[in-house]
């Protein structure tokens, strides 16, 4: 990646991985004005890279040189074929590859983990963390936050064909939805986009 910040020094702590999770470690840990934190990535700083600052590019991502390349086993689900599994190579991880899309997981997933063992991880224990992530104004407020760190934003632009997609999702019986991170996910719905005046969020 370059270094950013020469290392130097004994650390307090070490996070390896600047993904989605490691820098937001990385930055809670830094909180504390007395603890020294060591963030490692192996990819590059995305910052000024076409391919990841312009969601037009964003298939172009995968498989290639931001792209760790996994592939999954051959399943007879998918005709025995083998199915790529992206992963960002890359400062911020598979979130910077994402085309900018910001799209929470499904209440139910969330609420089977629960159901599965893991205290906490409900869908109604996970609201705070969901909302304190992101600014998304316009949004009902008991499902979106209004001072986190991602700025996100409906898309400002719609191509006719997805117009047309959602409508016939409607004519089919499918709900379509006015927010994607709203009370329920399930239905189409136009993207949130974490990107604020051309600028990734």
């Amino acid at each position: 990646m370059g270094v950013v910040t020469a290392p130097t020094g004994a650390y307090d702590y070490l996070v390896v991985g600047a993904g989605a999770a490691g820098c937001v470690l990385a930055a809670r840990l830094s909180e504390n004005p007395d603890a020294r934190v060591l963030l490692i990535e192996a990819g590059p700083d995305h910052r000024g890279l076409r391919e990841i600052l312009d969601a037009a590019h964003w298939d172009a991502l995968i498989g290639g040189r931001l792209d760790y390349g996994y592939r999954s086993a051959p399943t007879p689900h998918v005709l025995g074929r083998s199915i790529a599994m992206p992963r960002g190579r890359v400062l911020g991880g598979s979130s910077s590859t994402n085309a900018m899309l910001w799209y929470r997981g499904a209440r139910a997933d969330y609420d089977a983990w629960a159901d599965a063992g893991a205290t906490g991880w409900g869908y109604d224990d996970l609201l705070p963390y969901f909302r304190r992530s992101e600014t998304r104004p316009g949004g009902d407020p008991a499902y979106r936050g209004l001072h986190g760190p991602v700025r996100v934003a409906p898309l400002s632009r719609v191509h006719p064909i997805a117009t047309a997609l959602l409508d016939a999702a409607a004519a089919r019986g499918l709900p379509v939805l006015d927010d994607a991170n709203g009370p329920s996910n399930e239905g189409a719905v136009f993207a949130d986009y974490n990107a604020i005046e051309g600028d990734d969020g």
